[in-house]
């Protein structure tokens, strides 16, 4: 890894291709062979096509990221692609206040990444995911439609299970009621019937 070592710039200044605040592009029918580290990067792209690549790296040199969306990115098709990376295939990335991004800011401008779709990818990650979705800090993802099939077809598995994991999701119900009535857990019975429901979903 040599970000930020031996005078050599940060990762984010290593990237094959980086699109910042435009509109309104296409990207198609054309092979990176072993970038240095990020082959395709994006901030604040919107309304755009990535389609018919072919991406392959080493995979033996750290983060070579294939296509990453970072922050305010939206309306974008990502089709028909295909290779391995190094880490992350693909990435939707939105996180604040790295020191990385902070340069790349665009002022009134929504830090939310938005309506994507995601379709026909065959790929491989030598330390990582085809496909990772990251937030924190209030960024929020959200409209992304990742297609699956051509995943399962090229794979040629003919049964089985597809699982699609979300790690570390929280999730918070909050009720902003109070009854003034409580069990005989101290519990209020709107707290005590939501108890009730979960455990019929979820028994113990």
């Amino acid at each position: 890894m040599t970000c930020m070592k031996n005078g050599l710039p940060h990762i984010f200044q290593n990237n094959t291709i980086l699109l910042h605040n435009l509109r309104d592009f296409r990207l198609e029918n054309f092979t990176i062979l072993n970038q240095r580290h990020w082959a395709i990067n994006l901030c604040y792209a919107e309304k755009g096509v990535i389609a018919s690549l072919n991406i392959v790296c080493d995979g033996k040199t750290q983060n070579l990221d294939g296509i990453d969306l970072r922050i305010g990115c939206n309306h974008i098709l990502l089709q028909n692609l295909q290779g391995q990376a190094g880490d992350d295939f693909i990435a939707l990335t939105a996180l604040n206040g790295a020191r990385s991004q902070a340069q790349y800011t665009v002022e009134g401008k929504s830090m939310d990444i938005h309506h994507v779709i995601i379709q026909n990818v065959v790929a491989t990650s030598a330390e990582c995911t085809v496909i990772a979705l990251r937030n924190h800090d209030g960024i929020k993802i959200h409209d992304i439609t990742i297609d699956i099939h051509k995943m399962v077809q090229e794979s040629g598995i003919k049964n089985g299970t597809v699982s699609v994991v979300s790690h570390h999701t929280p999730c918070s119900v909050m009720i902003q009621e109070c009854s003034h009535d409580f069990d005989t857990f101290d519990l209020e019975f709107l707290q005590h019937d939501l108890l009730d429901i979960m455990r019929k979903m979820i028994p113990d």
